[in-house]
């Protein structure tokens, strides 16, 4: 059988999704709540999204969410669907894959850009894409 193998081991799969937990909480400069919970923390410097928009995570049945003031984020705390919320513009959804390990053919294989590959990136995309990226912000 070719192809690849799907691991279905429940300790990898928890690791995995503590690990994802705990990079999503560092961007967001607070902690998930328990399974179920939503917990919105107000942090200006939150890095779940550009600045001076709200964010939010969820990842299996805990939501973290940041907003750039106090006001913002007692709305967005009453609010407890989002979807309920006024959405000027928005960011995804995104589905993401957290991997217990980089991939051994990738291992060797990684390189860093340059200034000047992200500069070609970006003047090769949409302004609004590149906008979408954050990149132009780290130049």
């Amino acid at each position: 059988m070719g192809g690849l193998g799907v691991r279905e081991d429940v300790a990898v799969v928890d690791s995995v999704l503590v690990r994802a937990q705990r990079l999503w909480e560092e961007l967001a400069g607070g902690r998930f709540p328990g399974p179920g919970l939503v917990r919105v923390i107000e942090n200006p410097a939150s890095r779940l999204c550009p600045s001076g928009w709200a964010g939010i995570v969820r990842i299996e049945a805990s939501v973290l969410a940041t907003a750039p003031t106090v006001a913002e984020a007692e709305l967005l705390q009453r609010t407890l669907d989002p979807a309920a919320l006024p959405v000027l513009d928005q960011l995804g959804p995104a589905e993401l894959a957290y991997l217990p390990e980089p991939p051994a053919s990738a291992a060797d294989t990684v390189e860093w850009a340059e200034q000047a590959d992200l500069s070609r990136l970006v003047a090769a995309v949409p302004s609004d894409d590149a906008d979408e990226s954050g990149i132009p912000a780290l130049q």
